[in-house]
């Protein structure tokens, strides 16, 4: 198993709401790097509810093509 987030500051509602292009928030893309390669059977990834609108599709395109679930 492992764990995960990353800055929320374009994210949040109370932030610049650049989404996870924000030059903060784009740090998701360490995350999706660092997960490559250990292919954890569990995954836990932590931000905002903003991130709903302001990225999850990003995250949930990264993770089905490392091939995880993301429900």
């Amino acid at each position: 198993m492992l764990t995960a987030g990353f800055p929320c500051q374009y994210i949040s509602n109370a932030g610049k709401r650049a989404g996870i292009t924000g030059i903060h928030s784009s740090l998701w893309t360490s995350v999706v790097d660092g997960v490559r390669a250990p292919r954890p059977p569990l995954l836990f990834v932590e931000n905002v509810a903003a991130l709903l609108r302001r990225g999850f599709d990003v995250v949930h395109a990264d993770l089905a093509a490392l091939g995880n679930d993301t429900s």
